[in-house]
């Protein structure tokens, strides 16, 4: 009678697979539907235990089979990933974008007295209406006499603003005289503002001083005084104001007072 191959045996001459291999094939089985793709190790003991259980007969029909259970688990666990995917993708594309405000232009009611060069030019919003400073100078009473020193007394003063005579210069023709000081501290680097600011309120202020002027010949004279505006910056000082005056002298001698 002639023997069959080896691998031909009958099905019913087969032995009965491990309960064991069954068991941990149900739990990768059951492992795909509570989490949807089994762990790498459930599967590597699954393959192990099937080559253990079949040493010398890999035809076997048990092992494609758990093979294929495997490329389905694998497969269905595949295709589920991916259509999370696409989901948490389409979600993203109807969820309202978080941008960072980085580079962003700033919101209307944020540009008011902003630090932020995102809001543009600077400028004084309303824009301040600066009142101008005054300037006076006056001489003693009396006739001003050649070549003798009198004394000339500055007021200056600002409805609004800071004002002071630390620098000022009186200047005169025939001949031409020029005396004065200046002496103004530097501010330093003015803040960087963007956008509309709020002007401060208005502040008035007043210097006076006085110095000695003196006429080296007869005849009259035009005398200009000045006073610079103070130092300071513009975008947080709109009130600053420079001031002058003229006065026009009549010097005489000492015989033309009797």
């Amino acid at each position: 009678m002639p023997t069959r191959p080896p691998g031909d045996e009958p099905l019913d001459d087969l032995p009965d697979p491990d309960p064991v291999v069954e068991a941990r094939l149900i739990v990768a089985l059951r492992d795909l539907v509570d989490d949807e793709l089994p762990s790498p190790e459930l599967r590597n003991r699954v393959l192990a235990d099937l080559e253990a259980s079949t040493p010398t007969r890999p035809s076997v029909p048990l092992l494609p089979i758990a093979a294929a259970l495997l490329i389905a688990v694998i497969t269905v666990g595949a295709l589920v990933t991916r259509d999370r995917a696409d989901d948490i993708g389409l979600a993203s594309d109807v969820t309202p974008q978080v941008t960072s405000s980085t580079g962003a232009a700033p919101g209307p009611g944020t540009c008011r007295d902003s630090l932020d060069r995102a809001c543009g030019a600077f400028r004084w919003d309303p824009a301040p209406a600066d009142r101008p400073a005054t300037l006076t100078a006056t001489l003693p009473d009396g006739p001003i006499l050649v070549d003798r020193a009198h004394e000339l007394t500055l007021v200056v003063s600002d409805p609004d603003g800071r004002v002071d005579l630390q620098c000022y210069s009186v200047s005169t023709d025939r001949p031409a005289l020029t005396l004065g000081t200046c002496v103004q501290e530097n501010p330093g680097p003015c803040p960087e503002r963007y956008g509309p600011w709020t002007p401060p309120a208005p502040e008035p202020h007043e210097d006076r001083t006085t110095t000695v002027i003196r006429f080296q010949r007869t005849g009259t004279y035009v005398v200009d005084v000045a006073v610079p505006a103070v130092p300071g910056c513009d975008n947080v000082e709109p009130f600053r104001s420079e001031a002058s005056t003229r006065l026009v002298i009549d010097v005489v001698g000492p015989t033309e007072t009797t």
